[in-house]
Parts: structure tokens; sequence; C-alpha cells
């Protein structure tokens, strides 16, 4: 064997075997999928149960009670450079649209006084959910819209016959 067919003979084994560690490589990593982020089955229980309808960007409704972002009943983005947290039983509609800034949405704040402000929203904050299929999240950057219902409250029992509260 020659010093030339010797050396093309390496070079292809080692092309092999650079082919084959990718392949093993991206297996390994699409194995792994969503492995330490929640599972569509769990979302965060919020400390108020508000009732919502959320519209996404391919015009699809979803009523939604428990609703949250990531656990929390309130909308967190900036207006200006100052950040705000607007509780959502101060919000009747929020209208969302894609902002200047790629890692944000612009959000139109339907106040319950009818006044209107606007907000910055990060896209990958997740709104969370219970339908009636089940749990719901969906990311800020695709939701179009979102009207509040109310707050849900638990249903007190009532006192059986014979019975004192």
């Amino acid at each position: 064997m020659t010093f030339g067919v010797l050396c093309e003979t390496i070079e292809f084994a080692r092309r092999r075997a650079m082919k084959a560690g990718i392949v093993i490589f991206t297996l390994a990593v699409l194995a792994m999928g969503n492995l330490g982020a929640p599972g569509v089955d769990e979302i965060p229980e919020p400390d108020r149960n508000f009732a919502a309808v959320v519209v996404d960007k391919a015009m699809v409704s979803t009523h939604l009670e428990k609703v949250s972002f990531d656990g929390k009943t309130v909308f967190v983005g900036y207006r200006g450079k100052g950040e705000v947290s607007v509780s959502f039983d101060k919000v009747k509609h929020a209208a969302f649209e894609d902002s200047e800034e790629p890692s944000y949405q612009l959000v139109r704040l339907t106040l319950a006084d009818d006044r209107i402000v606007e907000i910055k929203m990060k896209n990958v904050l997740t709104l969370f959910g219970m339908s009636e299929l089940g749990p719901f999240r969906i990311k800020v950057r695709n939701i179009s819209s979102i009207s509040l219902v109310g707050e849900k409250t638990e249903p007190q029992e009532k006192p059986r016959k014979g019975e004192s509260k």
C-alpha cells in the first residue's frame, strides 16, 4: 500500500467516524425532548381563579379558568423604561400585536374604567389555564387577544337540613 492510498483510507475512515458521531449526537438530543420542562398536564396553580377567553394568532378561541402567566394573575411588562404589573381584576381585554422589538409583543390593555394603556410583554412568557379539554398553555408571541370574564369563586357549601353553620 502506498503512502497516498494509506492517507486516503485514513481520511475516508475519519469522515465516516465524524458522520456517525453527528448522527449519534443528533439522535441523543432529539431523544431528550422536553426534559425539565413541565408537560402540558402540569399548570401552575394561581392564587385566584380568573376565567378568560383566549384567541390565538390562528384565530382559535379557547375558554379558560385558572388563567395565569407562569402562576401569577397579573400582566407583567414594560411601560417606557419602567416595569409594571397590572392585576387581572383591573383589565377587561388585552390585544396583542408584534412589537418593533422582536423579543416583545405590544399589548393594549383595556382597563375596567375603559382607559387603554400599552405595555410591552416578553414573547417567552407563558399563559396557563384549564380548558374544558384539559390543561392549556400558550406563549405570549402566539396570543392575539385575551378577554377576562372575571374571577370565579368557589361555591360555598350550604348547610344540610338540621345543621347550622
